[in-house]
């Protein structure tokens, strides 16, 4: 397996195609990334200012200190249905389907021989009668399924006749009643000619097509509109398609006809096949499936998914990326796959079992159209936090009580998480304000300069490039899943070294997106963290933005396109991708009070956006003029964009919904405290996952010589809502009052390690101590006076993760 970077910052695993050879313990020489130097990299994180988050909603309220994420089984995120807002879980696994004649005789014969169990013991009949049973079924099995086969040909039959029948009636429409009767008789001809071609076909059936269909063509102009023609197209592949093939001819410069012809002669020539005549007429063309993936990518899978069905990524959609470190539950779309294929490509195999699977497809439907981004009502999460202090007197169940109903009842300031800003220590923020100032020799230096964490090869290949410049030397030491960084090295290499802008625009499109949000997401933050320190947190005030109610409530339909007329649908057949804007209202001293604090909004920047009146609005103005942005420079010639910087509106503050806690006691560090779906699905949930609550303060205390040697610790399991777009990380952030830096949530108090860093909670601030050396390690403050937005370098690392090294030693820049 080797890792590439995600265009959000995270890495994600991929199936590597070639496979291992080793000889002599070390890898083959195209797996050079695996040898020693490649692998002693850091964990490294971002601070939580430098992303432009800091404060929060309730300081006043005290957080408590515990481990998130120790686990990915301890979060369990499922998606929430658009329609019912209830959570998607996985009912059914995707399985090969049995052959109906077989069904039939099972359950025939379950039937017959079960009833006649008793009888048997009393009447003692003897194994031949059995035989004789089985032998009929199976005949009248038989017999049933070719009368199955003949009705569903005498179907096909009259189906296709009606579609032919509709073709006539909707190609009237389109080119009149005169040109309608010219391809009525047209079709009829080709109906003859096919008679024709069955007949003969056994003699020789290439000479035989061509010879049938000589001269059999019928021909549509003035048809210079390629809506127009994408239309009819469209049409005679729908109901068509069993008789007829239709393309285009260009004819001069600007004339285009549309030529007909037999569908029997013109899939036996080269290359003339088209698969996608090949669907089901009337059948929806989106399979939808339940994915259930553990501790990978949604990308990962899809990809994986992608390549099993040997098509394009880009065939699949879902309404939200999930986190990799989690076990997640979502609804995915795929175009134009079969039900029958996908039950024998997705069910799940191997020697693993099903708790095991990374990941598993099910309840396969058809649907009649795609997910889209953002289609879903949020997502219902169930949190484990461990390790919390054992003293009561510290925390209690009272206190814990407390915290959670003032986050649930104030809500949290809804920042963009630390995953939007890579997981570098140059955030990816920095890199997309170099690109919009247009400052690209500044973005490549960003790009490939040292970087804090990383190994020591990769980063002495960075500072071997920065001191002098050799971009063959470079690219030989750079591993393959530095994806940007190989991009422009390879620009450079082409265009020369000079050539920033060439190069930085080499990065795939999804990278550079991603670095201009980062951007985008900052700026956000920045004015969030400005708009709660300034002025109150409880209410809104005047110059602040709200919503303007909706006057259709079914908005989704307005995102994804349906509320376009059917005309023209049905001749782009693509759904429009750019959302809509929606409309605010400025806040004065008359409508004020009639708003709510968590109503409140704030622009993510961009040129199609209004700006708040007081002075955050100054505050958006004055930063980007601080930075050099100016984001009317973005448009070409002809108005488009290379980056979409409509902006929009994000709620300042966020309320998690339907909120239950319950306490749990454990042992093992390692025991599930939260069931998931194959555990329902197996009916195999551990006790503990049942009922492990603690009710009442004994129990809390229970002494090591009740439960042996073992340390009883305790855990708060958190099951909440969150509307689509908001950070559960975030979340929590507010609930703790603790950073939500992954070095934080996932430190391990000294009482269960003893070298790990321990995060402290002192008056609102985020402290980590290091337990081995007691040296204070970093502090996280949500008032700290902050030092700049440049101080980049200021990271937060864990211990280093070093890995026996399978390559050969002594790689050294300059060789290849």
């Amino acid at each position: 397996m080797t890792s590439r970077r995600h265009p959000t910052g995270r890495r994600y695993e991929h199936t590597q195609t070639q496979r291992f050879r080793r000889t002599n313990g070390r890898a083959s020489p195209s797996l050079w990334y695996k040898n020693e130097g490649y692998n002693d990299h850091e964990k490294v994180c971002i601070n939580e200012e430098v992303a432009g988050i800091s404060g929060f909603l309730t300081p006043s309220q005290s957080g408590f200190q515990g481990v998130l994420k120790h686990r990915f089984a301890d979060v369990i995120v499922h998606e929430l249905s658009l329609s019912s807002k209830q959570p998607i879980t996985l009912q059914n696994v995707a399985k090969k389907s049995k052959n109906v004649q077989l069904v039939v005789q099972e359950r025939v014969l379950d039937f017959v021989l079960g009833t006649r169990t008793s009888h048997e013991k009393n009447t003692g009949h003897s194994q031949q009668d059995k035989d004789q049973i089985i032998g009929a079924v199976r005949q009248v099995a038989r017999k049933l399924q070719q009368m199955s086969l003949k009705l569903q040909k005498c179907g096909q039959k009259a189906q296709e006749a009606y579609h032919l029948r509709q073709l006539v009636v909707l190609m009237t429409k389109e080119i009149g009643e005169k040109k309608g009767k010219d391809f009525e008789q047209f079709l009829a001809k080709v109906e003859q000619t096919r008679v024709e071609f069955e007949s003969k076909k056994q003699q020789n059936k290439d000479e035989a097509a061509l010879a049938a269909a000589d001269g059999l063509s019928f021909y549509l102009g003035g048809l210079n509109d390629k809506a127009d023609r994408v239309s009819i197209h469209e049409t005679m592949r729908r109901y068509g398609k069993t008789r007829i093939v239709a393309d285009t001819l260009t004819i001069g410069s600007d004339t285009a006809v549309i030529r007909v012809r037999p569908q029997f002669a013109v899939k036996l020539l080269p290359s003339a096949r088209d698969d996608k005549r090949d669907w089901p007429v009337g059948q929806p063309d989106y399979l939808q499936f339940t994915l259930y993936k553990r501790n990978k990518d949604t990308t990962a899978v899809i990809n994986q998914l992608a390549s099993m069905l040997k098509i394009p990524s880009t065939h699949f959609s879902y309404a939200d990326l999930k986190d990799k470190r989690g076990i997640t539950t979502q609804l995915c779309t795929v175009y134009h796959v079969l039900k029958e294929r996908a039950q024998v490509l997705f069910r799940p195999g191997g020697l693993k079992k099903l708790e095991d699977q990374q990941f598993i497809v099910g309840d396969l439907r058809y649907v009649s159209r795609k997910i889209e981004l953002g289609e879903c009502a949020g997502n219902r999460i169930a949190m484990v936090i461990r390790s919390l202090p054992e003293d009561e007197k510290e925390l209690s169940e009272k206190d814990i009580r407390r915290a959670v109903r003032s986050w649930e009842t104030r809500g949290f300031i809804n920042f963009f998480g630390l995953h939007h800003f890579g997981n570098v220590s140059t955030s990816y923020h920095l890199l997309g304000r170099a690109v919009l100032r247009k400052d690209y020799k500044l973005a490549v230096l960003l790009l490939l300069r040292p970087q804090e964490g990383e190994a020591s090869k990769t980063r002495a290949a960075r500072e071997h490039f920065r001191q002098h410049k050799d971009v063959a030397a470079a690219l030989r030491m750079f591993p393959p899943f530095l994806v940007p960084e190989r991009a422009v090295l390879e620009g450079l290499q082409k265009h020369g070294i000079d050539a920033h802008e060439l190069a930085f625009n080499s990065i795939p499109k999804t990278f550079r997106v991603s670095f201009v949000e980062a951007y985008q997401y900052f700026v956000w933050n920045e004015m969030a963290s400005m708009r709660i320190s300034k002025y109150s947190s409880m209410s809104a005030v005047v110059g602040d933005f709200v919503l303007k109610k909706k006057v259709d409530s079914n908005i989704s339909r307005t995102l994804n396109g349906a509320s376009e007329p059917e005309r023209k649908r049905q001749r782009t057949g693509k759904s429009t991708r750019r959302q809509s804007i929606q409309e605010v209202v400025e806040l004065t001293e008359a409508n004020v009070d009639q708003y709510l604090f968590e109503d409140v909004v704030l622009p993510l920047p961009g040129h199609a956006i209004k700006y708040p009146t007081n002075e955050i609005g100054a505050a958006y103005r004055k930063l980007l003029m601080t930075d050099g942005i100016d984001l009317n420079a973005h448009f070409g010639p002809d108005g488009s964009q290379t980056y979409l910087l409509d902006g929009s509106y994000r709620h300042l503050v966020r309320k998690p919904t339907r909120v239950s806690f319950q306490l749990k006691c454990y042992t093992d560090p390692t025991e599930p405290l939260i069931p998931n779906d194959v555990d329902h699905l197996l009916a195999n949930a551990p006790a503990s996952l049942l009922d492990n609550s603690i009710p009442d303060d004994k129990a809390r205390l229970l002494s090591n010589e009740q439960t042996g040697s073992a340390v009883v610790q305790r855990a708060l399991v958190l099951e909440f809502d969150l509307e689509y777009g908001s950070d559960a990380t975030i979340a929590i952030r507010e609930l703790m009052k603790q950073s939500s830096s992954v070095q934080v949530n996932w430190q391990t108090p000294s009482s269960e390690a003893g070298h790990d860093d321990v995060a402290k909670v002192i008056n609102g601030s985020s402290v980590v101590y290091s337990a081995s050396s007691g040296s204070k390690a970093a502090i996280i403050s949500p008032q700290v006076t902050k030092s700049g937005r440049d101080n980049t370098r200021k990271v937060m690392k864990t211990e280093k993760k070093t890995q026996v090294a399978i390559g050969r030693p002594g790689f050294s820049l300059g060789r290849s």
